[in-house]
C-alpha cells in the first residue's frame, strides 16, 4: 500500500525535475511508435588478434552508448553476436489528452521505452497509463540539458477522460431523465445565444449521445452520428462546432482549409533518431471515442477528402505503405460546416452541385442541414430581439455570466469542469425566465447517458422505422417525378436506415429508456425527413403540402363560394397522390363543414 501511495499520477504535461528517478503513472494517447528493434542486454566483444574476450551490461536505459570499438591498449574488437544477449525494445510517443490540453497551447508529450513483453502493448490513437521510472537521457556533445524518458514497467488500456460524476450530480441527472419533455429540454439549453435552430440543436444533441456500435459475425456497424452544417455564411455554423468543442466530453477542431488526409488520418514519418519509418496518429485517431469538428469542410481538396471515406463508414485508418501495414481505430462522429462555392447556396440546386461534393461522401452523413440566410421580416425582427436581448443582459449583470457559465465563444480549462458538482440550471433573467441547464451540467448529462448500457429496439419502433423508411423511399420517388419538388440534401438510400435506427436509440439513450420505444423512432423520422427535404413529417404527407391543400380547399369553399371540391382537382392542384390526400384530409382541420364538401367526383 506503502508503494502505491509513492506512484505520482500525472500528465505529460506535469513533468518536471523534481520527479526524476521517481515512480510516475503517466496517461495520455499514443501519437507515435516505432517498430521492434533488437537491443543489446550483454554485449560480447574479441579481439581478433589474442582471442580476448571483454563483455558489457548494457542493460539499463541510460547506458545506451557506443560500443568500444577497441581496447583500453588500441587492439580491435568486434562483437561476439551469438554470445550476446539482447532483448525487444520499441519506444512510445505519449501525448496528453486532447480534452485536458489547455486551449492556445501546444500538446506536451514524453518519449516512452518498452523492453521485451511491453512491446507491442499500444499503437497510435491508444489510450493508455504507462506506469514507470522516469529518466534523464544525456544529450549529444556532453550537452547540460537531458532529455527525459519514462522507463515502463507496465502498460495499461485508459478509458475516456470525462468530468467527474459526483453523486450529487448523478441524482439530479436521474431526476432530469424521468422529465416526459427530457430531450426538448436539453435541446433548448443547447446553445441559447443562438436564435432558432431547433432541428440543428436537436440534432447535436443526438450525436454528442450517439448509439453503441454493433459487431456481429466480425461485421461492424457504426454508432457514431455525423452531422454537416451546410449553408449561407454568418448563420452561426462555426458558433455552433465551437460550442460543441466545448460540451463535448472528447473533442478534436480541425479546420479545413489547412488540414490534410494524412493529418487526419494518421501518416508514416522518419523517425531522426533511427531513420526509420514510424506511424503518426492523425486528428481522427486521436478522437476515437470522441467527437471532430471539421470547419470550412468545403476548403479540403478532393483528394484529402477522400481519405475521410473509411473513417466514417468502417470507423477504422488502413495504412499500407513504405512496409507498415497496419489498421487504427477512429471511433468518432464527424460535425462538418461547408459553405457554398459560390458564396450563397442555391435552393434550386442540390447540395452536390453547390458543394461539388460527391454523392459518396455525403451519403455517409446521418443528417445534412440546409442553413438559409432568411431574410423575411419577421424573422430579422425575432433574431435583432433576441442578440439585443442577450447583449442587455450581459451589460446588466456587469459580467457575471462570464464567470459562471460556458457560452458558444468561452473556451475553458478541462481539468477545471471535472471539480465539484454542475449547477443543474442557468440565470433565468438570461432568458426570459426560461429553465435551461447550465452546459457544465449538459456535459455531465451527456457522460452519464453514454456510459449507460445500450438500449434494444422495441416491436412497436421496428414496425414505424419500417414504415417510415418506406414512405420515405416513396416521398422520394414521388419528388424526382414531380419538377416543382425540389430535393434539399439527398437521395434516401439504404443508409438512411442505418441513421434512423442510430438516431432513434441516441434518444433512447438521452430519456434513459431500456428500449427503442415508438416516440422515440418518430422523433428520429422526423428529424431524418427534415434533414432530407427540409420539411417537417406527419407520417404520410409533409405539413407544407398539407398546408397546401388547406390553403386551396378554404380558397375555393369560402372565397369562391363553391359547394364542393373534388378529388382530382386537389391531387392536380396540390401535386399529391390519392393515398396521401385521404390521409390529410382526415388530419386537416377545416373550417365549418369543408371536410364533408370534399368529394371524390364532381
Amino acid at each position: 500500500m506503502e508503494e502505491e501511495q509513492q506512484i505520482h499520477h500525472i500528465t505529460p504535461r506535469e513533468i518536471t525535475a523534481c520527479i526524476l528517478q521517481k515512480k510516475v503513472a503517466v496517461t495520455g494517447i499514443v501519437t507515435k511508435s516505432t517498430q521492434i528493434r533488437p537491443l543489446l542486454e550483454l554485449a560480447v566483444q574479441i579481439c581478433p588478434l589474442d582471442y580476448s574476450m571483454h563483455s558489457r551490461d548494457l542493460s539499463h536505459a541510460d547506458s545506451m552508448v557506443k560500443m568500444a570499438s577497441k581496447t583500453p591498449d588500441g587492439k580491435p574488437l568486434e562483437l561476439e553476436q551469438g554470445l550476446s544477449k539482447y532483448k525487444d525494445f520499441q519506444t512510445l510517443v505519449v501525448q496528453e489528452a486532447p480534452e485536458s490540453a489547455p486551449t492556445g497551447q501546444m500538446p506536451r508529450s514524453v518519449i516512452v521505452v518498452l523492453y521485451n513483453t511491453l512491446v507491442d502493448k499500444a499503437k497510435p490513437g491508444d489510450r493508455v497509463c504507462v506506469t514507470g521510472i522516469l529518466k534523464a537521457l544525456a544529450g549529444p556533445n556532453h550537452s547540460s540539458t537531458f532529455s527525459v524518458i519514462l522507463e515502463a514497467e507496465s502498460v495499461n488500456a485508459s478509458q475516456t477522460e470525462g468530468p467527474q460524476i459526483t453523486d450529487l450530480d448523478k441524482v439530479n441527472i436521474e431526476k432530469a431523465m424521468k422529465e416526459d419533455d427530457i430531450v426538448n429540454h436539453l435541446t433548448k439549453s443547447i446553445a441559447p445565444s443562438i436564435y432558432g435552430q431547433t432541428e440543428i440543436k436537436k440534432a447535436i444533441l443526438l450525436m454528442l449521445v450517439g448509439a453503441t456500435e454493433k459487431i456481429r459475425l466480425r461485421s461492424r456497424v457504426r454508432g457514431d452520428i455525423h452531422v454537416m452544417l451546410c449553408g449561407d455564411p454568418s448563420t452561426a455554423k462555426s458558433q455552433l462546432l465551437r460550442y460543441v468543442m466545448n460540451i463535448a466530453p472528447l473533442s478534436v477542431s480541425t479546420n479545413g482549409r489547412g488540414a490534410t488526409g494524412v493529418g487526419l488520418t494518421a501518416a508514416v514519418v522518419n523517425d531522426p533518431d533511427t531513420h526509420q519509418r514510424t506511424l503518426e496518429a492523425g486528428a481522427m485517431v486521436l478522437a476515437d471515442r470522441g467527437i471532430v469538428c471539421v470547419d470550412e469542410f468545403d476548403k479540403m481538396s478532393v483528394e484529402d477528402r477522400a481519405s475521410m471515406h473509411e473513417v466514417m463508414e468502417q470507423q477504422t485508418v488502413t495504412i499500407q505503405k513504405a512496409g507498415i501495414h497496419t489498421a487504427l481505430n477512429a471511433r468518432c462522429s464527424i460535425l462538418a460546416a461547408a459553405n457554398p462555392s459560390n458564396g450563397n447556396y442555391n435552393v434550386k440546386k442540390s447540395p452536390m452541385e453547390n458543394l461539388f461534393f460527391p454523392e459518396s461522401l455525403l451519403s455517409r452523413f446521418d443528417l445534412i442541414f440546409i442553413v438559409l440566410d432568411s431574410t423575411t421580416e419577421e424573422i430579422d425582427r425575432s433574431v435583432a430581439e433576441h442578440v439585443l436581448k442577450m447583449h442587455r443582459h450581459f451589460d446588466a449583470m456587469s459580467g457575471k455570466k462570464a464567470e459562471n457559465e460556458i457560452d458558444v465563444l468561452e473556451v475553458v480549462d478541462a481539468e477545471k469542469e471535472k471539480e465539484g458538482d454542475a449547477p443543474v440550471y442557468q440565470d433565468t433573467s438570461l432568458y426570459a425566465g426560461e429553465k435551461l441547464f447550465t452546459n457544465k451540467f449538459i456535459k455531465k448529462y451527456i457522460t452519464y447517458a453514454r456510459r449507460k448500457q445500450k438500449v434494444v429496439l422495441s416491436q412497436q419502433a421496428q414496425e414505424k422505422i419500417c414504415d417510415a423508411y418506406v414512405k420515405l423511399r416513396d416521398s422520394e420517388r414521388k419528388k424526382r417525378a414531380k419538377h416543382n419538388f425540389k430535393i434539399r440534401t439527398l437521395p434516401v438510400t439504404a443508409r438512411a436506415l442505418d441513421s434512423l435506427i442510430r438516431i432513434s436509440e441516441a434518444h433512447a439513450r438521452i430519456r434513459g429508456v431500456p428500449e427503442i420505444e415508438e416516440r422515440d423512432a418518430l422523433a428520429a423520422v422526423q428529424l431524418v425527413f427534415y434533414a432530407h427535404f427540409d420539411e417537417e413529417w406527419d407520417g404520410n404527407v409533409t405539413t407544407d403540402v398539407a398546408r397546401k391543400i388547406r390553403s386551396y380547399v378554404t380558397k375555393q369553399l369560402v372565397n369562391e363560394g363553391r359547394d364542393v371540391v373534388t378529388f382530382d382537382e386537389i391531387m392536380e392542384k396540390c401535386n399529391v397522390d390519392e393515398n396521401g390526400l385521404k390521409d390529410v384530409v382526415g388530419v386537416l382541420e377545416f373550417a365549418s363543414d369543408a371536410e364533408e364538401r370534399i368529394v371524390y367526383k364532381s
